[in-house]
Parts: C-alpha cells; sequence; structure tokens
C-alpha cells in the first residue's frame, strides 16, 4: 500500500499551462525525460442546448415571442407579463414582437421568423417608424393639420413623401 503518490506536476503543452495531477511512484521526483508516461486528458463537455431552437426552420423563440404578441394584440390577454407567461417568452421578447407586428412589414416578420434577422435588431430598427405610425393614427384630423404648418408642407413633402416615390 503505499507505491503510488500524487504529485502535482506543471507541464507545458501549448497555450494550456496549469498545473496537471499526475500519479507517480513514491519518491520519484521526476518522470525520466524518454518516459512516455500518461498525461491526463481534459475532455471538454459539449453540452447540448436545453429545448429546441428551429423547428421546420422557424425560430422557436421568436415564434413564441410573435404569438404572445398577436395574442395580447388581439385582448386575449390582460397584460404583457400575462402574454409572456402563456406562450413561454419573456417580456421584453414580447414587446419586440408587437413592434414587429405594428410595422406591418410581412417581409420583415417572415426573416425574423425564419432566423435570418434577430427579433431584438429588427425591433429596434422598426421602433421608431412604429411610434409615428401610431401617434399618426391617434391624431386627429385637427392635430395633423398643426403638425404639418408646425414641420411644414416642403419638409414633409421632401422627406417623406417624395424619397417613398
Amino acid at each position: 500500500m503505499g507505491a503510488f503518490q500524487t504529485a502535482i506536476k506543471p507541464t507545458t503543452n501549448g497555450s494550456n499551462s496549469s498545473a496537471v495531477s499526475t500519479v507517480m511512484p513514491a519518491g520519484a521526483t521526476a518522470l525520466p525525460a524518454n518516459s512516455k508516461a500518461l498525461v491526463p486528458v481534459k475532455h471538454q463537455r459539449h453540452y447540448q442546448a436545453r429545448g429546441r431552437r428551429f423547428r421546420h426552420g422557424v425560430c422557436a423563440a421568436a415564434l413564441r415571442a410573435v404569438t404572445a404578441a398577436r395574442m395580447l394584440l388581439r385582448g386575449e390577454f390582460s397584460s404583457l407579463i400575462e402574454a409572456a407567461d402563456g406562450c413561454g417568452s419573456c417580456p421584453q421578447y414580447v414587446v419586440y414582437g408587437r413592434t414587429i407586428l405594428e410595422s406591418g412589414n410581412p417581409a420583415l416578420l417572415e426573416d425574423v421568423l425564419a432566423g435570418n434577422v434577430p427579433l431584438r435588431e429588427a425591433a429596434e430598427r422598426e421602433w421608431n417608424v412604429v411610434q409615428l405610425q401610431l401617434a399618426f393614427r391617434r391624431a386627429s384630423a385637427a392635430e395633423r393639420i398643426r403638425f404639418g404648418r408646425r414641420e411644414g408642407v416642403g419638409t414633409l413633402w421632401d422627406e417623406c413623401i417624395a424619397p417613398a416615390l
């Protein structure tokens, strides 16, 4: 018994210079230079991601968020938190999904669901436009006229209408 002991021996194998535990005979101070001693191999674990990421070519997280946003806009949920919990998403993703839906851009929605464009990136890109659309739709005729006078017809024509033609 006790013929072997564990010693910590520094190794310099490439970029990894951490100490490695090696089993050596008792009383030995070092391994011979020509020895092909077994050096422990560090196995790298490959973790399987929990849950699915894509199914049938659709990004699962984006689909859950957009589904929750659709149901929230239809009035099937009373709050953002309830919609997120009910569809297995998080509240911020539901806000992103709602932004994409309110943009009215079916090509962008398709790209998000296909995973070609990240949901967050697409929503942040469309946020200001969606806010302008919503404010315009909520404004009364008198408010729109005041806005047109304040900004100027030339500005609205040159910066909004002419580039869209």
